[in-house]
């Protein structure tokens, strides 16, 4: 009996939090959501202070994006803030009239289709010198990819290995990306974008 009304409660409480704006569809933005794309876009070029209040609003969307959007463990699961805020603030430049809540809701359905729908482990990508953290399911993303351009022969088992770290190098080197053998921020965008 316990069970049931926990299970009860729970769906009651999931759905009270999925419909988390008004009949109409309304619901109050606070903080940074409330400006304009006119003033991110001068904060982001300034790299001021007042930026870094946007790029934590948006990491906090980003966050409740991956709470409340279904079968989505991480709607970002390669673009660090540093891409996003640059994304954002591209869209930004070019409708300064638009509110920055809706530039960033615009940047996140378009995303929507990439997302990371399960848990994955955080795996390190080496090379010689440095290392990157990234999802497994993310490294079996690019090694499918690599293999579908003809530049990756190996398994597709989201280990970052001799094989995959010569296939990113070369992708590098195709695309003119700076040359270090590790799947970073212009490597994953250009390779899974």
């Amino acid at each position: 009996m316990r069970l049931k009304v926990l299970s009860a409660t729970l769906l009651l409480m999931t759905s009270m939090q999925i419909q988390s704006a008004d009949k109409e569809g309304r619901f109050a933005v606070k903080g940074a959501g409330v400006t304009n794309c006119k003033s991110y876009h001068q904060e982001w070029q300034a790299d001021s202070k007042v930026f870094f209040a946007y790029a934590g609003w948006m990491e906090g969307y980003l966050t409740a994006t991956n709470q409340y959007l279904t079968e989505t463990y991480d709607i970002v699961p390669w673009q660090n803030t540093k891409l996003l805020a640059a994304l954002v603030a591209n869209h930004c430049e070019k409708h300064p009239d638009l509110p920055f809540l809706t530039a960033v809701r615009s940047m996140v359905q378009s995303l929507q289709p990439s997302r990371l729908q399960e848990s994955s482990v955080l795996v390190m990508a080496q090379s010689e010198t440095k290392g990157i953290r990234i999802y497994r399911e993310v490294l079996r993303q690019l090694q499918q990819r690599l293999k579908e351009l003809k530049l990756y022969q190996g398994e597709i088992d989201g280990i970052y290995g001799d094989g995959t770290r010569a296939a990113v190098t070369e992708f590098q080197k195709s695309k003119n990306i700076e040359v270090n053998g590790l799947p970073d921020q212009a490597t994953l965008l250009t390779l899974l974008q």
